[in-house]
């Protein structure tokens, strides 16, 4: 879940910089960096963002902060960060 999380948070330093030509704050809440990007998620993809807000601190700030999901779950959480990263792509090319 740490990856998923690292993922969109790199995309979406991605947006700020292509949006105020400058580095992006030093933050890892997905939201923050979504709304300082000027993006409009729509609510599916809002509420991944609290998903994996809520699942990255085990990698980053070690096991005793972890929890995880079961294996369907994740299997969904990795299906929708997907399309969350495909859609940015798609999006930030126009």
């Amino acid at each position: 879940m740490f990856w998923c999380h690292l993922t969109i948070e790199k995309i979406l330093e991605t947006y700020y910089i292509k949006n105020h030509e400058d580095y992006p704050p030093k933050t890892h809440d997905l939201f923050r960096l979504a709304s300082l990007s000027e993006l409009n998620l729509s609510k599916n993809f809002s509420n991944l963002l609290g998903i994996l807000m809520k699942y990255q601190l085990g990698g980053r700030y070690g096991p005793d902060t972890a929890t995880f999901p079961n294996t369907d779950l994740a299997n969904d959480y990795l299906k929708r960060t997907k399309e969350l990263f495909e859609w940015l792509v798609t999006n930030l090319k126009r």
